[in-house]
């Protein structure tokens, strides 16, 4: 009976608090400056009353591919200039980035596990403000984080690397409800 109680109550904090915030979901391409050949595409996703973003990634090139995922939390984000159907804003924030890489070098496959912090800054056009019924707003950005990478693997053997010089760029869109 207390199960079925504490069950009870978490789904009516869930469905209220559904309320509570406008819900952006989109995608962005990009890459990593550095590391040439390789792009990316990913789902990307946020909260309005909350300046956290996520994003689900996924790279791939000739012989590479990489599965990884990010949360970012968005210190500012300040308006440079509004219309009444818009604004340009522009922000900066911390985060982190966890994933999976794999590559080919002459017939020999590599892997490695990634973890690390992000830094970022980017611009956000926000437009269409409350123009549809159904849907707040959209969103275009473009964002480069510098994001140091602990990669823990080579060859799958259990190695520790690091490699300070990661700096993904993304360019994307959100429709936010």
């Amino acid at each position: 009976m207390k199960k079925k109680f504490l069950g009870f109550v978490a789904v009516l904090f869930l469905a209220g608090s559904t309320q509570l915030f406008a819900w952006g979901i989109g995608l962005q391409g990009g890459g990593v400056a550095g590391r040439y050949g390789t792009g990316g595409l990913a789902v990307t996703f946020g909260l309005d009353q909350v300046p956290l973003l996520f994003a689900v990634d996924m790279g791939f090139s000739a012989g590479y591919f990489s599965l990884a995922a990010t949360v970012d939390y968005w210190f500012m984000n300040p308006t440079i200039v509004s219309w009444d159907w818009g604004a340009l804003k522009w922000h900066w924030g911390v985060g982190g980035a966890i994933g999976f890489s794999t590559w080919t070098v002459w017939d020999e496959r590599y892997g490695t596990f990634n973890i690390g912090p992000r830094v970022l800054a980017g611009m956000n056009l926000e437009f269409l403000n409350n123009k549809l019924s159904w849907m707040d707003h959209f969103e275009a950005f473009v964002q480069v984080a510098w994001q140091p990478m602990f990669c823990i693997g080579h060859d799958f053997a259990s190695r520790l690397v690091g490699n300070l010089f990661s700096f993904p760029i993304a360019t994307g869109i959100r429709m936010w409800f």
